[in-house]
Formats: structure tokens, C-alpha cells, sequence
């Protein structure tokens, strides 16, 4: 495989990363092998883009000497069923997009961290914050709160 494939310039690669179905159109775009291809935000399938690559790093680019600083965007606060009854088809329906946004980043993150770097825990860290902050929204309170977030979580993870 030609790690070059995936070569693209920053306005293809922000047009397709921010593509998020009802809110943008996929990202048409044509890679160096000449396949089409339609891409989306990636936190549809990876809202941990670490693994990945960690993967490409590894597998495509020969590299053994692999740093990963992963910041993530901020996730809901978890909130588990206390009971069998909790557990029905309405609920599970109710919280599938939880599950779906959190699940990949969670494996990527134990992943990582207990198979890939398990010898060496210092040449990965994840940053991440568990919030209430939309991510959709726009006013001035809410950019705020993403911005008091990110300070939070900078001023959490000094050395």
C-alpha cells in the first residue's frame, strides 16, 4: 500500500473532516489511485483518530519510534443503568448515539494504551473532558464554556 495516497492538501482534508451528515454534504474527491471516494467527519466511524494512526505510522510509514498526543473534543458525562428494567429497547434506543460516538474512542484509547504502549505508557497521552458543552451551538455562552473546557483540561494535564 502507498502511504502517499492519502497525501491531500489542508482545505480537501478540513472539507472532508467536518462533513458531519445533516450539517455539511460528504467531501467528493478522487484519491491518487483514481477510485472516488465520499468522505465524512471522521467521528462518524473514529472519534479517536489515534488508532488509526498509530496503525499508518506503524504499518504504512516502517516508523518504531511512535509519539501520540490525542486531544479529544470533549464527551458527555456517562450515565449507567442502575437497573435490568433500565436496560429495555427504549432505553438502549434512547442512548445509541452515545454509544456509538463513545465506544470506538474507549477501545482505541485501551487499545493503546495496554497493548501498544504498554511498555512505554510516556510516548502516549490521551487529553480529554468529560462535559455538558454542545458542540452545535453557537452563542457567545456556549463558545465560552468550550473555551473555559479546554483551559480546564490544559491547566488539568501540566507537568
Amino acid at each position: 500500500m502507498n502511504p502517499e495516497i492519502y497525501d491531500v492538501n489542508i482545505g480537501e482534508s478540513t472539507g472532508a473532516s467536518s462533513a458531519a451528515p445533516t450539517y455539511f454534504d460528504p467531501k467528493k474527491t478522487v484519491n491518487a489511485y483514481g477510485f472516488s471516494e465520499l468522505q465524512v467527519d471522521g467521528g462518524i466511524i473514529c472519534n479517536n483518530p489515534s488508532l488509526y494512526a498509530y496503525q499508518l505510522a506503524k504499518h504504512l510509514n516502517k516508523k518504531t519510534n511512535i509519539r501520540i498526543l490525542s486531544i479529544g473534543t470533549g464527551e458527555k458525562p456517562f450515565i449507567p443503568f442502575t437497573s435490568a428494567k433500565q436496560m429495555g429497547k427504549m432505553s438502549w434506543m434512547k442512548r445509541v448515539d452515545e454509544f456509538m460516538m463513545n465506544m470506538d474512542v474507549h477501545s482505541a484509547e485501551y487499545y493503546l494504551k495496554n497493548i501498544a504502549y504498554a511498555n512505554n505508557k510516556d510516548d502516549y497521552l490521551r487529553l480529554q473532558k468529560e462535559t455538558t458543552c454542545p458542540m452545535d451551538k453557537v452563542e457567545p455562552s456556549d463558545i465560552q464554556n468550550l473555551k473555559d473546557d479546554g483551559l480546564k483540561l490544559f491547566n488539568d494535564n501540566k507537568p
